[in-house]
């Protein structure tokens, strides 16, 4: 089982490395785009005060220092960027039953609440890893694939993950990846620290949901502050308490894919998902997106710091990005 995982990692590598177009789903709506352009480095940016997302910042709120270096930000915007999501969603053995049809119908109604020309695509993972629904903007087709979910097998969340990293291209959209599971990894060829590698390489932002029954509602942050990110700065509130089941391996992996790319974890029972998915959506309809040409282009890591200046927020973004 584990040679059938191997070759969907190497059957994607292929597809995306040699550029093959995915067919086309027909004519779809057109929206103001952000254009990339080899030079132009993207950051997708959270501004938070209290949890709540700050509105209304312009190019002139932020600062944005690259290797130390203050940066002319050319152009932030919100959400007048089309949005490319991939949902990777555990389909193991726990799944099966109630547990499913309850993902399926929090996982539709989240895909049924994007914008014209916004598009979705669909991995699903248990002890293989299949690309069920290729990213389009005919949404009704991720739905039913969706509704055609089976459950069974083992949870090969790391690999899921990888595949969905590389499914992303270089594009005038804002990417986004929302992984759920609700058990720690027992499949993967892949190891958590070389897929968190491939995340802090990625433009893509990382959204986790990690499902436990114990959990009582969705909750924005399960590092152990409820009102923040992973990558945020800001010192948690001395009442917060993490559940606890937070240090379970799948939900540290999740907060480093979260701190990694500048996303953000939810915790939720089965029968809150439906939130948790609404919740994802909204947090990342608040956030902006920055662009800049970079004053020193060199090749390597370049770390990033985005400043709010003289506002007592929050700012949530990827730590850094490779130059190539």
């Amino acid at each position: 089982m584990k040679r059938e995982a191997l070759h969907a990692l190497v059957l994607v590598a292929a597809v995306v490395l040699s550029g093959t177009a995915l067919p086309s789903t027909g004519q779809e709506p057109q929206r103001p785009t952000f254009r990339a352009q080899v030079e132009l480095v993207p950051v997708d940016v959270a501004v938070l005060r209290g949890g709540r997302p700050v509105a209304g910042l312009a190019t002139a709120d932020f600062e944005i220092l690259d290797n130390g270096v203050r940066q002319t930000i050319e152009r932030v915007v919100t959400d007048e960027v089309p949005l490319d999501a991939w949902l990777v969603l555990d389909v193991s053995s726990s799944l099966q039953g109630q547990a499913l049809m309850q993902l399926q119908e929090a996982a539709s109604a989240f895909a049924a609440a994007f914008a014209p020309g916004d598009r979705a695509g669909l991995v699903t993972f248990s002890h293989e890893v299949l690309v069920a629904q290729p990213l389009t903007g005919d949404l009704p087709a991720v739905r039913t694939a969706l509704g055609q979910l089976r459950a069974g097998g083992a949870t090969a969340l790391y690999d899921a993950t990888y595949v969905a990293l590389q499914l992303r291209h270089a594009s005038d959209t804002r990417g986004v990846a929302v992984v759920l599971t609700d058990g720690a990894d027992n499949a993967s060829w892949l190891t958590a620290e070389r897929v968190l590698e491939a995340a802090r390489r990625s433009e893509l932002v990382l959204y986790g949901i990690g499902v436990h029954e114990a959990a009582q509602a969705p909750r924005p942050r399960i590092s152990g502050d409820p009102v923040r990110h992973p990558g945020s700065t800001a010192a948690p509130p001395a009442f917060a308490e993490p559940p606890a089941f937070a240090d379970l391996p799948q939900y540290r992996f999740l907060r480093g894919l979260a701190a990694a790319s500048g996303g953000a974890v939810f915790d939720a029972s089965f029968a809150t998902l439906r939130e948790a998915f609404a919740r994802v959506l909204a947090d990342i309809r608040a956030r902006y997106l920055l662009a800049y040409y970079p004053t020193n282009a060199a090749p390597g890591w370049h770390t990033l710091e985005v400043r709010v200046p003289g506002k007592r927020v929050e700012v949530v973004a990827r730590r850094g990005y490779w130059q190539r």
